[in-house]
């Protein structure tokens, strides 16, 4: 019986910090609706390795 890999305090809070970036992300995104220019904010937000 194989004891499970824990991962590292590094490695769990580097997961902790990108996953709360995303979600970040995402919501800054969508909140972007009210202002003039949501287009271009909205899909550099969703895709930035486009701009």
């Amino acid at each position: 019986m194989a004891i499970p890999k824990k991962n590292s305090l590094e490695h769990r809070l580097f997961n902790t910090v990108s996953f709360v970036n995303g979600i970040l992300n995402i919501f800054g995104a969508f909140s972007s609706f009210y202002l003039e220019n949501f287009l271009a904010i909205f899909f550099s937000t969703l895709s930035p390795e486009l701009y």
